[in-house]
Formats: C-alpha cells, sequence, structure tokens
C-alpha cells in the first residue's frame, strides 16, 4: 500500500467513528418509530464493526497490524456490552457480541479483497 497524503485526516476520520460506535452504544435510546423486526439491530452491529474492521485495516500496511486493531475492536465490543449492563437504561446481550465479533471478521476478510484500497484511491484522487 502506497502512502497516504492525508493520513492524519483519514485517521482522524478512523477515531471519529470509533468515538461514534462508542457513544451511540451508551446513549439512551428512544423507541423506535416504526416496528423493527426482533433482531434486526444485530445487522447494525455486524455493519458497524465490518465497517470499522475494514476502515482500520485500510488505514495498516501490515495484515498483522490489522489483526491486532481487530482484536482491539472486539475487546471494545466486550467492554461496551460490560458498560451498558452499569447504566441502568441499556442492557448487555451476548448476541451483540456475537454480531460485533462477526462484523469484525466480516473486515479482516475485506481487507484481503480488493476493496482494501479505497481509501488510498480515494486519497489518491483528493
Amino acid at each position: 500500500m502506497r502512502e497516504l497524503k492525508r493520513k492524519k485526516f483519514w485517521w482522524a476520520l478512523a477515531w471519529g467513528l470509533l468515538a461514534l460506535v462508542f457513544m451511540l452504544s451508551l446513549v439512551p435510546m428512544p423507541a423506535p418509530a416504526i416496528d423493527v423486526p426482533r433482531g434486526f439491530d444485530k445487522f447494525e452491529h455486524i455493519f458497524a464493526y465490518a465497517t470499522l474492521s475494514a476502515y482500520f485495516g485500510q488505514l495498516c500496511s501490515r495484515f498483522g497490524l490489522h489483526l491486532r486493531y481487530a482484536f482491539g475492536l472486539f475487546c471494545m465490543g466486550a467492554l461496551l456490552e460490560v458498560l451498558q449492563g452499569l447504566t441502568g437504561y441499556r442492557s448487555p446481550d451476548v448476541y451483540d457480541l456475537g454480531a460485533n465479533s462477526m462484523g469484525v471478521l466480516a473486515g479482516l476478510c475485506i481487507c484481503l479483497t480488493p476493496l482494501r484500497t479505497v481509501i488510498a484511491r480515494l486519497d489518491a484522487r483528493f
């Protein structure tokens, strides 16, 4: 992977996305305005963690470093589940942790495809 010209920007965006997931995991959630099928939130977990994992993976030059970030994302998901149980208005769910883990693995897989260069191509274009 070639060096990014706007490395600070891409890393700031990465940490911002991480902070957003952290915040959304801990704020009180209002009841949905529409009838959402049971278990639909698991897709949201998979999508969020796949996005984070793939994004951080694109910023890493070595796959071994991406594995470390993936492990960190898994630990973050576990920590958030514990913290949700301590809030009094959110509840921990082992199935959420499973969905988070599936998302992290999906992100790892994405970084083994040509999609691993999306950020580099965007950086070169702008």
